[in-house]
């Protein structure tokens, strides 16, 4: 190694990888990040008549809002899929069943629409910070 040119701090610091590796570690983070968000949600009961409101919705607005579009995608996306494994992440489960039986329920259609709701709100919200942005 010459002592006059040494290599950059950014380069000893970021490993055998490089950086990619840390893009991958913040993409994992925000994902598991936006699991455990919507399932603390999803436990999170408001009594009301005739059912019981959650804070699912507002952790899906708040994934949604705060998290690129793909990464938004990705973590409501992981939510439905550990659900439908049979992890008791969903409103009212164990107690209301698990897995598939309970997103073929009534509110599985409800369920597959925060997936929608993240796939049309994340990419507004990105087009509206670039709009402000850009005129700014």
């Amino acid at each position: 190694m010459n002592s006059t040119n040494p290599k950059p701090a950014e380069d000893r610091k970021a490993g055998r990888f490089g950086a990619y590796s840390t893009v991958i570690m913040n993409h994992g983070l925000a994902i598991v990040t936006g699991i455990a968000l919507m399932t603390v949600g999803s436990k999170i009961e408001i009594p009301f008549r005739p059912a019981p409101q959650t804070m699912q919705t507002a952790s899906l607005m708040i994934i949604a809002l705060g998290l690129p579009p793909r990464q938004a995608l990705m973590a409501v996306a992981s939510w439905l899929t550990a659900g439908l494994v049979g992890l008791p992440v969903f409103a009212g489960t164990p107690q209301h069943g698990i897995g598939l039986a309970y997103m073929m329920g009534p509110t599985g259609g409800y369920l597959l629409g925060f997936l929608l709701a993240a796939g049309l709100v994340s990419p507004w919200r990105a087009g509206v910070v670039r709009l402000c942005v850009s005129a700014s």
